[in-house]
């Protein structure tokens, strides 16, 4: 299987998700990990463990951070 390779410019496209609860933190609980503090991120965390994979509280925030991290 060959596969072509293209680089695109994201901020000249339009994206669509579908996420589910298993995918973003907001759609279970109706607020955005990202506006939450990082005391009540680490505790919601704690609390919920792993069971959500990329619809954990930290998967965003952790993703928000390595983005900036890499300017």
């Amino acid at each position: 299987m060959v596969y072509n390779l293209k680089q695109i410019n994201p901020t000249k496209c339009q994206f669509s998700f579908r996420l589910g609860k298993f995918d973003c933190y907001e759609l279970r609980k109706s607020v955005c990990s990202l506006y939450l503090n990082e005391r009540e991120a680490q505790r919601i965390n704690k609390e919920e463990g792993s069971q959500f994979k990329a619809g954990n509280v930290m998967h965003c925030r952790n993703l928000a951070k390595s983005l900036l991290n890499a300017n």
